[in-house]
C-alpha cells in the first residue's frame, strides 16, 4: 500500500472498496496495514457487470448492491484494529437525483445490513 510504501510514519490512506476492487490489489492487502495507516474508510459496492476495468467512479452502488464481498473488507478492517468512521461514498447520479435524506437513510439501512447489526 501507498502508505508503507512511502516510508513516511504519518503517512495514510483513504481506503474505498471499489478502488481496491477496480484497482486489483483486492482486499487481503488491507491486512499489511496498521490501523494508525488508515485515515478514513468509504463504505460501497460495485456491480459485477460490466467488466472490472470498464467501471469508473459513477458505478459505485450501495453497500450490499453489488457483489463485493464487504463482510470480509469488514472482517479485514477489524483485524487490523481499525475502529473508526465508515464513510458512504457514492458517485451514483440516480441516487443524487433523489431526496438526500432519503438516500442517507437507505445508505444507512444498508451499511448495517452488511455489518450486520
Amino acid at each position: 500500500m501507498t502508505s508503507t510504501l512511502s516510508g513516511h510514519p504519518q503517512a495514510t490512506v483513504v481506503l474505498d472498496p471499489f478502488h481496491c476492487f477496480r484497482g486489483g490489489a483486492g482486499f487481503e492487502s488491507i491486512a499489511k496495514l496498521k490501523a494508525s495507516q488508515i485515515a478514513i474508510s468509504h463504505f460501497n459496492d460495485t456491480p459485477s457487470s460490466p467488466p472490472r476495468i470498464q467501471q469508473h467512479d459513477h458505478s459505485r452502488v450501495l453497500p450490499g448492491d453489488g457483489h463485493l464481498d464487504l463482510r470480509r473488507y469488514l472482517d479485514l478492517l477489524r483485524q487490523v484494529g481499525y475502529r473508526s468512521w465508515l464513510s458512504l461514498e457514492l458517485f451514483n447520479e440516480d441516487l443524487w437525483s433523489r431526496d438526500p435524506r432519503e438516500v442517507a437513510k437507505i445508505g444507512l439501512d444498508k451499511m448495517r445490513a452488511v455489518a450486520g447489526q
